[in-house]
């Protein structure tokens, strides 16, 4: 097992020799590259998917045993990031759309995915001191996958897979809202949860959507890894596109546990977020009307 940051032994199992680094005062003058290679050939054989991480939109399977092919393919199409004082890094995409790429490619592998989460959450609790062996913890890295599994099926969806025969013709020139749509999120920064409610309204151009068709866009886009500004731009423009209307507008109120169990630590503050699209951009009486109707409660 290798493990990043402490002093604890890192084997490499590459070689079946049981060759074991240490974070010694000998082992850190050794160069980066040297910790950079250890680092991915432990990588490449607890994933049998390493294209997870190096990107599957180069379509290069990277073989487990050509260390030195692997290492150069991905500083060419992922980033490292430093991650302890020996120079030893992470890798990480290149793109957000990494993950769903590989996961709409690969429909089958959900069961393959979970194990690789299980084994990597087994590995966090080790690295914070705990024991995952432990009675209370011996699940918890299988339940922690199941859950950020779900938490981010979002990938996975397209507004095709519900959107069905949901788009009528309809001569209707109101506003059409959908208030405070309870909307759950995890925040890309800190992978902690934000959670609020969601408006969205559009002033149809001879085209209506199945009023829960709505709710259903707002689940897509926020079971992803997201900020809120993208979150509220993305709805709206999806709306925008499937029904074509004269105007949109989305608004999200939210809470960023991000801001309540860290940093500033401020327990009330509610972010609020706009995108208008539309008449609802240019008309100022429409979209005094939207407004209104939002701070109704």
């Amino acid at each position: 097992m290798y493990v990043l940051g402490s002093r604890k032994p890192i084997t490499d199992r590459s070689n079946n020799d049981n060759v074991s680094a240490s974070w010694d005062r000998t082992n850190m003058d050794k160069g980066q590259h040297y910790w950079e290679e250890l680092f991915l050939k432990n990588m490449l054989l607890d994933i049998g998917h390493p294209e997870v991480f190096i990107g599957v939109h180069c379509k290069q399977h990277i073989s487990k045993s050509s260390t030195k092919t692997a290492l150069e393919n991905t500083k060419t199409v992922a980033k490292f990031h430093q991650h302890c004082p020996v120079g030893c890094k992470l890798v990480s995409p290149t793109s957000r759309s990494v993950l769903k790429i590989f996961r709409q490619e690969n429909p089958s592998e959900e069961s393959e995915i979970l194990r690789l989460l299980t084994s990597l959450y087994e590995k966090i609790l080790f690295l914070i001191g705990e024991d995952p062996h432990r009675e209370g913890l011996v699940n918890t890295p299988e339940r922690a996958a199941k859950a950020i599994f779900y938490l981010t099926k979002g990938y996975t969806e397209a507004i095709s897979d519900f959107l069905n025969d949901a788009i009528f013709e309809e001569d209707h020139n109101g506003l059409v809202m959908v208030k405070d749509i309870e909307m759950f999120s995890l925040c890309e920064h800190h992978l902690l949860p934000f959670t609020g409610r969601v408006t969205v309204g559009y002033l149809p151009n001879k085209r209506v959507l199945g009023l829960s068709k709505l709710a259903r866009i707002v689940e897509m886009y926020s079971r992803r890894l997201q900020i809120q500004e993208r979150l509220t731009t993305e709805i709206a423009e999806a709306v925008n596109q499937v029904v074509q209307p004269a105007g949109v507008g989305v608004v999200v109120e939210a809470t960023h546990m991000c801001m309540v169990m860290r940093g500033v630590q401020k327990f009330n503050t509610v972010t609020v977020t706009q995108r208008m699209l539309g008449a609802l951009s240019t008309d100022e009486k429409i979209r005094a009307e939207f407004l209104n109707f939002v701070s109704k409660r």
